[in-house]
């Protein structure tokens, strides 16, 4: 007897050690993450700065709409959330049907001032950040370094004593100054830099709204010197109430002469955020019932500790509209929201075709109660399923939380079953 409990316990014990336990190692796939695969990459360097990426985007998914992509240089020790060094939007919107691949190639040309191990970031954006992405492999640049180096940055405005973090989203008015504060080094010859910026609704993988050199503020730096500069944001009176991100760079002579410096902003008011859309139906004929599921967050200022307060969406409507190839209108569903708007509102809704509807188009849109557009979605609908879908920070796969939950609980079970057997051998040897 026991010897068969000496046999049963050195059992359990080679089969809790011989049981894989994942240790929470993270790496990114060969296809990417996120619903569009990012694969096939290649490198291919022309000159020392001159280099073709090549990539592949398949979706498996419902078909997507309105992508584009950015192509940045991001550190060989890449982890986590991207930290670019120098990005290159491709703005160019197109489709992926279910089951399609396309295959791009860019030619990039890279700061000559870059220095080290990077590699380039192909990240997938919809209509408010990135969906998808993935990384090459590491390439080698051999530039004297970056001229312009910018240390220990913070946002603030002008009447508020606080510091605010770069990607922290601060919330301001249109007619409040923003600027950020930066350690600002250079490491090369004296040279006259002019501050570069390129301004995106929502994020960087989002839609570009403009560019601008401010050749009105241009700086003079010596040779190797370092001195705290306040920059004030120009063109903020010109935008929208809406999420915003820039991505500000000096330039000399008309060359990228410092990293990227990345920072997001948010200019309160009255607006909305159409996140996600998609439709479950290939029949377009009359009389037809369209589900139309959607996602609309609420006023962009709120959010937990906005400096402008916890605002509400009040009153506004949404708009749903199907055109045929004419630009005709088939069915419409219009749904006032008489209660206020908090945080988000979600769908789905159905919508009546009062006519066939051949090659339909979807017009989705936010308005207010004097009816201006506060966000609007289009998409040509293909003859299966359609999805517009936006995801604002990639979710962990809960795949390898499961696994860890599972791995618990056979362990404890293990340890109850030793024990109980170590118990048993123990009233054995006493009898």
């Amino acid at each position: 007897m026991i010897v068969k409990m000496k046999r049963i316990l050195l059992i359990c014990f080679l089969f809790l050690f011989l049981i894989p336990i994942n240790v929470g190692a993270q790496s990114i796939s060969n296809e990417g993450f996120g619903p569009i695969k990012v694969q096939n990459l290649s490198v291919k360097k022309v000159t020392d700065t001159n280099y073709l990426v090549g990539f592949s985007l398949g979706n498996d998914n419902k078909p997507q709409y309105g992508l584009h992509y950015t192509i940045s240089l991001v550190r060989t020790d890449f982890t986590g959330p991207i930290d670019r060094y120098f990005s290159i939007d491709f703005p160019d919107k197109f489709d992926l049907d279910q089951g399609q691949e396309i295959k791009k190639e860019e030619q990039i040309n890279v700061p000559k001032n870059y220095s080290g191990k990077y590699r380039f970031a192909i990240e997938v954006g919809g209509i408010s950040d990135y969906i998808a992405f993935n990384i090459t492999d590491e390439i080698d640049l051999t530039g004297i370094g970056e001229n312009i180096v910018m240390q220990d940055c913070y946002v603030g405005v002008d009447g508020d004593e606080k510091k605010y973090s770069l990607m922290e989203g601060i919330a301001i008015k249109n007619d409040e100054k923003l600027f950020w504060d930066c350690q600002v080094n250079n490491n090369g010859e004296e040279a006259l830099f002019v501050p570069s910026m390129i301004f995106y609704r929502q994020s960087i993988n989002a839609d570009k709204i403009k560019e601008y050199n401010d050749e009105n503020n241009n700086i003079l730096l010596k040779a190797s010197e370092s001195k705290r500069i306040k920059y004030y944001l120009p063109l903020l009176s010109t935008l929208e109430p809406q999420a915003y991100s820039v991505i500000f760079r000096y330039l000399s002579n008309n060359e990228i002469s410092s990293e990227d410096l990345i920072f997001h902003f948010v200019i309160g008011g009255e607006s909305a955020t159409i996140k996600e859309v998609s439709i479950d139906k290939s029949d377009f004929a009359k009389g037809s019932s369209i589900s139309v599921d959607f996602w609309v967050g609420s006023r962009a200022d709120n959010f937990p500790q906005s400096r402008l307060g916890n605002n509400l969406l009040q009153g506004s409507k949404l708009i749903f509209l199907f055109v045929d190839e004419n630009g005709e209108q088939c069915g419409i569903k219009s749904i006032d929201l008489m209660d206020d708007i908090s945080k988000q509102i979600r769908g789905p809704i159905s919508v009546i075709l009062n006519r066939d509807c051949n090659s339909p188009k979807l017009n989705f849109s936010v308005v207010n109660t004097s009816g201006k557009k506060l966000d609007s979605f289009e998409a040509k609908v293909s003859d299966s399923t359609i999805e517009k879908k936006v995801v604002n920070n990639f979710t962990n796969d809960i795949s390898a939380n499961s696994q860890s939950n599972i791995m618990t609980l056979v362990i404890v079970v293990f340890v109850l079953l030793v024990v109980i057997l170590g118990i048993l051998l123990s009233l054995r040897k006493r009898k």
